[in-house]
């Protein structure tokens, strides 16, 4: 390995470490220990740093992670979605801009919807799904009611979820930051790209990728939102709900997700009637 090389992989790191961190509150018991020692300073809460990273899917699986994003002053939206594996390497992936998006949480609707039909076209039927969309996520899973004008998309999306195995959460946007480049690329482009080779990806996500894929920066006391995933279509014009299997993942390397987080699996779902805008 060369000298530049090292230089580059540091370099990478520090710039991985100095732009991904997060705070979190000192432990009472510290607080209190510092000022009982006299630092009368001590005015405000001491925050320690946390640190994020996109976690590699175990090995056999692939992992979904999708955004959307919508620009409120000129209309203009986009989605993207991309599949890697355990090692990190791009499988697949796309960009697309939508037309007549209303919300960001449309924006970000199509894009799973999107990305969970090209894994199907694809023949991958098993995959981890993440997001850094909060609203999406308890959309789909019932815990909030979703727009009654975006019902048609979350029951293409129900229909499409149907024929695949899936498990999704909610992840911080620092841990989800080559679809939060490439959502933006989505906006700008007039067509839909698809990408199957990880060195013709756009430029702007090469930094980002070969962070993710090599592990650029380490996660230390993070949790995401753990997520029991129920119908994703369990409102109006719902047929059938989802059969449901709870699971954990680990604490650690390996899991997939988020240090000590739970999981869901999702079966399928039918979903009949659109009583939404078409």
């Amino acid at each position: 390995m060369s000298a530049k090389h090292i230089v580059n992989r540091t370099m990478l790191s520090v710039h991985a470490v100095s732009s991904n961190f997060k705070t979190q509150q000192l432990p009472q018991a510290w607080s209190k220990a510092l000022k009982k020692n006299g630092d009368n300073r001590l005015q405000k809460k001491i925050t320690a740093p946390m640190v994020i990273k996109w976690m590699h899917p175990p090995v056999g699986r692939l992992k979904l992670n999708v955004d959307g994003a919508f620009k409120s002053a000129t209309g203009s939206a986009g989605g993207v979605g991309i599949l890697g594996d355990h090692n990190g390497r791009c499988i697949c992936a796309f960009a697309k801009s939508y037309q007549g998006t209303i919300s960001a949480l449309d924006a970000e609707a199509r894009a799973l919807r999107d990305g969970l039909a090209m894994c199907c076209s694809k023949g991958f039927l098993d995959i981890m799904v993440e997001t850094d969309s909060l609203m999406l996520i308890q959309s789909v899973t019932g815990q909030s009611q979703h727009p009654w004008d975006l019902t048609c998309i979350f029951q293409e999306m129900a229909e499409i979820n149907h024929k695949l195995t899936t498990q999704i959460q909610h992840i911080p946007r620092e841990a989800n930051q080559i679809a939060h480049h490439l959502a933006g690329y989505g906006c700008s482009t007039d067509q839909t790209c698809f990408w199957e080779l990880e060195a013709v990806l756009p430029h702007i996500v090469k930094g980002p990728y070969q962070l993710d894929k090599v592990g650029g920066c380490s996660r230390k006391n993070l949790s995401t939102s753990a997520i029991d995933s129920s119908a994703l279509a369990g409102r109006a014009g719902t047929a059938k709900s989802m059969g449901i299997t709870g699971g954990t993942s680990t604490p650690g390397g390996g899991g997939g997700g988020a240090t000590g987080t739970t999981s869901s699996t999702i079966g399928g779902t039918t979903v009949a009637g659109c009583t939404g805008a078409c």
